[in-house]
């Protein structure tokens, strides 16, 4: 209620959810590769208060893998508050070939082929309050920073942009 939300300090890991290091994680995953590892555009819902921001991590197969996921929340954004916009959904996909093979809710024991890779994004906060009340040097300092897009923050935030 009194500031924008946090990122996300969670990915796939090796240590039951804790923030594992790319490095520790790769280092104890020899078969997979961290190709990305970002903060996700425009995926905080908009407020006085902008929600957190998600973030998308790629894990390429070097080898084939096995993988159990039970990622929620893909259907249902995470309300905003008072308010508040929505954040973007959970989603994880199974690429194939450099083509999306298939959208993963909740598996167990699922082989990533050598070569496939798996996008994860970790879905962005609920934003607080009325999107009129935010600060627009805080609108312009997101569109800077690259948080929130100029088009989205126009959509969210006119009177930021006011001509």
């Amino acid at each position: 209620a009194t500031g924008d939300g946090a990122p996300p300090m969670t990915h796939i890991s090796c240590s039951g959810g804790r923030n594992t290091p790319i490095e520790v994680f790769e280092s104890n995953f020899a078969a997979i590769i961290v190709d990305k590892a970002e903060l996700v555009t425009d995926s905080g819902g908009s407020g006085e208060y902008r929600g957190g921001l998600g973030a998308q991590y790629c894990y390429r197969a070097l080898q084939p893998f096995q993988v159990t996921s039970g990622n929620d929340r893909q259907l249902t954004p995470p309300e905003g508050l008072l308010g508040g916009g929505k954040g973007k959904p959970n989603s994880t996909e199974l690429f194939v070939d450099e083509r999306l093979a298939r959208t993963i809710s909740k598996v167990n024991d699922m082989t990533v082929p050598a070569g496939a890779y798996l996008k994860v994004q970790v879905g962005g906060g609920g934003g607080y309050g009325a999107a009129a009340k935010r600060d627009p040097e805080a609108v312009l300092d997101d569109v800077r920073n690259g948080y929130v897009s100029e088009k989205a923050a126009r959509e969210a935030y006119p009177h930021v942009f006011i001509s």
